[in-house]
Parts: C-alpha cells; structure tokens; sequence
C-alpha cells in the first residue's frame, strides 16, 4: 500500500501525454534539415571507418555515434533518429519535473512540467535529428546527481559538452556555485568527472587535427561567419525575448517566480538561477542567434514560470485547491494547443524535387569522388560524400574549389550544387565568391553534362556528372 501511495500519477500521466502527442506526429513527413544530414553522415563515417557519409570536425560526437549506430544496425537513422530524440525528450520532461519538485514542490513541479513538455520549441525539435535535445537530457542528470554524486555530475556534464560543445557553459556554472559554497572537494570530483568522458575526445582533437580544442576554436570560427544565422535569418540582440512569448504567454510568470524564488531563500536558488540567466545572457550576446539554441534556457525559465503560477495561485487563500485545478487545465490546454499549432505552422513538406534531388545517387554506381553543396546526400545514400561548402562558403573556399576541380576534374565522378540550403550562398557584396560560383558553374557544363536540372520555385537544383 504504501508504494502505490507514493506513486506519482501526474508525472506519469505527464510523460505518456507528451510521448503519445509526440508520437502521433512521427509518421508526417518533414524535410530533412541542414543539421540532421550532418549527423546522420557523420554517423555513417564513423561506423564506415570513413568509407561512407562526410565529416565535420566542428561538430561533436555523441548523437552522430547514436544515429551511426542504427545505421549499423541496418535501421533507418532518419525515422529512429526521430524516435531517439522523442525517447530522450520524454526522460527530460521526467527530469526536470523531479528537479522542480525537490527544489519549489509538487504543485510548482506540475506547472513547470507541463509548460516544458509542450514546449512549441521541444514539441518541433522532436522531430527532427539534433543536438539539443540529447544535451539537455544529460544537463538535467547532471543536475539530478548534482549534491549525490559530484563525480557522476560531472561525468554527465562531460557527455552534454561532447553531445552539443554549448552545453559546456553549464560547468562554470557548476564550479561557481561549489566555489560559493567553498565545497573545494565537490568541485575536485565534479571536474574529474568532466575530464574523464571529454579528456579523451581533446586528445583524439590533439592527434588528428594538432590541437586538443581544434574543434571547439573551429566551431566557434564557424558560427561567427556562417551565412544562415548571421546574414540571412539574422536575429537582434533582444531576439530570446521575443521566445518567451512565441512560446507561451505563461513565461509572464517568469518574473514574479523570479521574485518569489527570491524571498523564500529557496534551496539550490543560486544553481537553478544561474541555469537559467548564464545561458540566456551568453546566446544573447551572440551574433548568431537561433530559435534552437533556446533550449539550454528554457526548460529552468519554465521552473521559475511555474513557480510564479504556484505563487499567484496561492494568493486565492483557502480557494487554492479549487484554482489550482483549475489553473492545471488552463495550463495544459495552453501549452498543448501552442505546441500542435506551432508544429503545424513551422512544418516544411519537402517537395518533390528536392527528394529526387537528394535520393539520385540511390541507384548509381561511383569510384570517383562526389562533391555536394548540402550535406542531405549523406541521409539518403551511403557514398563517401566530399563538401563544396565547409567549412564556411566564401571567396577563399570558392576559389579553392574551383582551381581544385580544373586540376583534378577526372577524379570526379559528380558535383551536386543547389542555391536554397545555402552551401554555395556568397555574401551579396563578395563579387569574388560571386564570380568564382559563376565561373565554377560554367567550367562544370563545358567539362561535365547535366544529369539532373530542376527548379522549384526560386531554388535550383543541378548536378553534373563526369561517368
């Protein structure tokens, strides 16, 4: 009797609500974004020992290993990437629903808990082949063992950095909370912890590429110029404000949960804020601000939200229980009619032509190389794939590119070039990067023929073949 009482049926009724919802959607068809064709290649270099897919050395290594592994496996990386990531979204909710009931309590838990499951923000990015996701579920069991186990935090901690390099900002924090409390044995645990899984993926760094950070200071070189989220969907400095309200109208309870956390001296306040502010504060100040990177903030602004809800439901005295009910069904409706409404908005089909365009090495035979201005050739085929655009696409690499295929044209097999993914995009005032592109293109169909032309809209579609 006494374990079925303890039994905590919200959260159960929680995390098969957002595990149904999310699996409901699964089978619709969505395009196969930049990132997800990264991953999934690299995943396949990985298994292949190089034989097959790309490789980005900017990018860590957690989930391409995951969805390198299903291909191995002979499983479709695509679909069980997507159901990987429903997988671990679900366990997150869990986490941070028991992460919010031991620091504000059970009611607060179930506000914070709700808004984070159906986040319009989590709910989209289930669907598709991440980052964000896998590193937050590994922050928040970080955060669980957090005060159990500094050691197997900071080992946690250590898998969030190597699954998306950004989830490192979280050891700082770590350390700066345990250096408040001058718990200089934690803090010595906590970063063994973290050097035990990360040591040796710097060394690996140190050996191929000639430094341990090679990556790190390569990816943060790419993120500074890369033309996506820089120049072409360039966000302003006030654009995560702007989130909270895209998300939900319940983050106005941000604040008051903020200033009640504040005056109760709630255990853990200064981790918990510091989760929350650090991250928001450091994305901000980025030139390259995306919608996804909010997830390393919004599930601890989603506590504080629904601490704020707690609050303001206890200003109605011996009514509470009565609103408290009732503001659990205001919440959930809200946020599950946000999160299916924002997936029905922001979901791409893919047109036809770009599947016959991604899929047409499918049936082809090939001994010489294959160069691609998008990395989605990788999800669709097993060839080893060569990059036009990596790692940033401008008047050098073009250049590059170009003097490269005159010299060595007859190892090439086939070029594929498309002008909407942005592989090939040169910056409108960079007249080099635009007349090496036009050059390139002109020395491709006098040398090679159009095996594939289409055109859909405003994007173009070509690949030349050398066979």
């Amino acid at each position: 009797m006494k374990n079925k009482k303890n039994v905590d049926w919200f959260l159960i009724i929680l995390l098969f609500s957002a595990f149904f919802l999310r699996l409901f959607f699964l089978f619709y068809r969505q395009v196969l974004l930049w990132d997800s064709g990264v991953y999934i290649g690299m995943g396949k270099f990985i298994f292949s020992l190089g034989r097959s897919g790309l490789f980005e050395h900017i990018r860590p290594v957690i989930v391409p290993f995951v969805l390198g592994f299903f291909w191995k496996l002979g499983l479709d990386p695509v679909f069980f990437g997507k159901l990987f990531e429903i997988v671990l979204g679900s366990f997150s909710v869990g986490l941070l629903y028991v992460l919010a009931k031991s620091w504000f309590g059970k009611r607060t838990a179930v506000f914070a808990g709700v808004i984070f499951a159906f986040s319009p923000l989590f709910f989209y990015l289930s669907f598709h082949q991440y980052t964000e996701i896998p590193a937050l579920f590994f922050v928040l069991l970080s955060l669980w063992f957090f005060d159990k186990s500094f050691f197997v935090s900071g080992l946690f901690l250590g898998v969030a950095f190597l699954t998306k390099f950004l989830a490192g900002i979280f050891l700082p924090i770590f350390i700066f909370v345990l250096f408040f409390k001058k718990d200089f044995k934690s803090m010595f645990f906590l970063v063994l912890g973290f050097l035990f899984v990360s040591l040796p993926y710097l060394f690996f760094s140190w050996f191929f590429f000639g430094s341990p950070f090679a990556s790190l200071l390569a990816a943060h070189s790419a993120i500074k110029r890369v033309l996506g989220c820089n120049v072409l969907r360039f966000k302003p400095w006030w654009f995560y404000f702007e989130v909270f309200f895209k998300e939900s109208w319940l983050y106005l309870f941000l604040v008051f949960g903020l200033l009640k956390s504040w005056f109760e001296k709630v255990k853990n306040y200064l981790l918990l804020l510091l989760c929350f502010f650090v991250p928001f504060v450091y994305l901000s100040l980025m030139h390259c601000r995306d919608y996804r990177y909010a997830a390393l903030f919004l599930p601890f602004a989603a506590v504080f939200a629904g601490k704020g809800i707690d609050a303001f439901v206890g200003l109605f005295g011996k009514y509470r229980k009565v609103f408290f009910v009732f503001a659990v069904f205001i919440v959930f409706f809200v946020s599950v009619f946000s999160a299916i409404s924002f997936f029905f908005e922001e979901r791409v089909v893919p047109s036809e032509v770009q599947n016959r365009f991604f899929s047409f090495f499918d049936d082809k035979g090939s001994s010489g190389e294959i160069w691609v201005s998008n990395p989605s050739f990788a999800a669709y085929s097993d060839f080893k794939f060569y990059k036009i655009y990596y790692p940033v696409y401008d008047n050098n690499l073009s250049l590059s590119f170009h003097q490269y295929i005159q010299k060595n044209f007859e190892k090439i097999s086939f070029v594929a070039l498309e002008n909407c993914g942005g592989g090939i995009i040169c910056l409108p005032d960079d007249v080099v990067c635009l007349n090496s592109t036009a050059g390139l293109i002109s020395f491709l169909d006098s040398k090679f023929r159009r095996v594939f032309d289409e055109q859909h809209g405003r994007c173009w579609y070509r690949i030349w073949s050398n066979v």
